[in-house]
């Protein structure tokens, strides 16, 4: 059987890359891997009583006593031994976490399966195909579409769509597109649905667990606007035709409402998935302008439609779609309320990589901020990373991913702006599940860290929470700090140096397996679109709850 070595799958402190060993078979002892890993001039493994091996010169603890670890290296030898009856690979690790903590290393095993000796069942396909085709997204977009298209086809069947119903439609679905994209309700929800305690049913939490799906109602309901919009005009049309019996106001009105039209769907097309990642400067300034555009003509078109109904029942200030005009201006309107322009201080990781530090009194974990040097014309959310040694200050990690993120590590502003409140994400849901793999690449390590700061001592205790960071050198572009932290709260992670010649090993191997030979619950997932795509659904197909970032900002 061949070995299976992933690609700088460790880099520590002490101990070189080259000094990991691989095993296939399980009859190869830890003892015999502890031995592989220490260099001839160090102590030799006592294979009686399972003494350390140090390196003098290094003053590095190369293994640690497997008395103290007895049941988890049971555990993993179990799970070795299952996985080398299968013919899988298996890889073992020496984990070192570095002399500024105090918990000792350990050994971690488990059985990454490369993705192309991986072979999914036809039931595990139809399953990913079912995961891929009915996200959370797409099944909250096609209700809330559906719901609407079948409540026109109703109110058309009996007779009862009259031009009020519709506005009070349009006027309905645009209020809740944008009441469910503001921070204090979805902080409510993530509080509502986080507090989920680990007994329930693993249906019901990893269910709760897709709440940031909340887009598709934002999508599905401005979507929905359109299409009543779209009948409004098609009975407005009729009704003054032909064109020459119509009056002047008539005429201004009806075209006021093409012009939204052609605003709206100007919109909705650079909302699609593909333009929205291409061209997104686009998309972010045709949702502001063109949304503002579209509710001053609606204003426009409204207060006209009004006029020119001389029927003393149908004024507009006794309409329903005047009041919810009226708190969708205002939802509108309020985040211009909340922006700042505040003082940062950076600092640099790496070459790509730099941390802006900003005064936040007691940030929140697992929340996400937008900021912005050009206010009007784009806003970047990132998640915060509150400070671990006081509570007046938080930080953000910006990695050069775009032209504004490039543009801002290699040149950092003195001050930025920034809109609040903070929102939660969808980490918090991690606190749902009682065992949890937390999957990073690069910069996506802040948000765990936010995370795992918000771990209290208990939950620490009493649940687990796994770690898998890939990054180039972790700890030369993000510092020591960041390597204490996780090894805190997790003594075995799996840290992978992406730079050491190598590059970055199959992500969604490795935690197939940690997630199979650990038994592990759920996977998060903060890293780009591909990789987040991959590892979701390959989880999904093994029918593992998995879980990533949405990209609809």
């Amino acid at each position: 059987m061949p070995l299976h070595r992933p690609a700088g799958l460790v880099q520590r402190r002490g101990i070189s890359d080259n000094n990991l060993a691989t095993l296939t078979h399980s009859s190869v002892s830890y003892l015999d891997l502890a031995r592989a890993s220490v260099t001839p001039s160090d102590k030799t493994v006592d294979r009686n009583n399972g003494t350390v091996a140090r390196s003098s010169r290094k003053g590095v603890e190369q293994i640690s006593l497997l008395e103290r670890h007895a049941e988890s290296i049971g555990r993993e030898k179990r799970a070795v031994q299952q996985v080398a009856e299968l013919g899988a690979p298996t890889t073992l690790h020496i984990e070192d976490v570095g002399a500024s903590t105090s918990t000792s290393p350990h050994s971690s095993a488990y059985s990454p399966l490369p993705a192309k000796e991986w072979k999914a069942s036809g039931h595990d396909r139809c399953r990913g195909y079912r995961r891929r085709l009915f996200t959370a997204y797409k099944v909250i977009f096609t209700l809330v579409v559906l719901i609407n298209v079948i409540s026109l086809a109703a109110l058309q069947a009996l007779d009862q769509l009259i031009a009020d119903h519709i506005l009070t439609a349009v006027s309905a679905n645009l209020f809740v597109s944008i009441f469910i994209r503001q921070e204090e309700l979805l902080n409510i929800f993530y509080e509502l649905c986080t507090r989920t305690p680990p007994t329930t049913p693993l249906l019901i939490r990893k269910h709760l667990a897709d709440f940031h799906h909340y887009g598709g109602m934002h999508s599905g309901c401005a979507l929905s606007s359109i299409i009543w919009y779209i009948r409004y005009l098609i009975s407005t049309t009729r009704a003054i035709h032909p064109i020459g019996s119509a009056t002047t106001l008539q005429i201004v009105d009806l075209a006021a409402s093409y012009t939204l039209l052609l605003i709206l769907l100007f919109i909705a097309l650079t909302a699609f998935p593909h333009l929205r990642r291409t061209r997104h400067n686009l998309f972010e300034k045709s949702h502001r302008f063109g949304g503002w555009t579209a509710l001053l003509v609606l204003w426009t078109h409204s207060i006209l439609s009004s006029i020119a109904d001389t029927n003393p029942d149908h004024a507009f200030l006794f309409h329903p779609s005047f009041y919810l005009l009226t708190l969708t201006t205002f939802l509108v309107i309020l985040p211009w309320l909340r922006i700042r322009h505040i003082p940062v201080t950076a600092t640099r990781l790496s070459d790509k990589e730099v941390t802006l530090t900003f005064p936040y009194w007691k940030m929140p974990s697992c929340s996400t901020i937008r900021f912005s040097t050009a206010p009007l014309l784009e806003w970047h959310a990132f998640a915060t990373i509150p400070s671990p040694t006081s509570h007046d200050t938080a930080s953000i990690i910006v990695s050069a991913a775009g032209d504004w993120t490039t543009t801002l590590t290699a040149d950092p502003p003195k001050r930025i702006w920034y809109r609040g409140p903070p929102t939660h994400n969808f980490l918090l849901g991690a606190r749902m599940f009682e065992s949890v793999l937390i999957v990073a690449t690069g910069a996506g390590i802040g948000p765990c860290v936010s995370y795992l700061q918000g771990l209290s001592l208990h939950e620490r205790c009493s649940r687990t929470t796994k770690i898998l960071w890939s990054a180039r050198d972790p700890v030369g572009s993000f510092g020591q700090g960041v390597l204490d932290l996780i090894m805190t709260v997790d003594p075995g992670a799996v840290i992978i140096d992406s730079n050491s010649g190598t590059g970055r090993p199959d992500l969604s191997a490795l935690v197939r397996g940690m997630v199979a030979s650990q038994g592990l619950e759920a996977v998060f997932v903060v890293s780009n679109k591909w990789v987040t795509d991959v590892v979701v659904g390959d989880c999904g197909v093994e029918g593992v709850p998995a879980f990533g970032a949405v990209f609809d900002s």
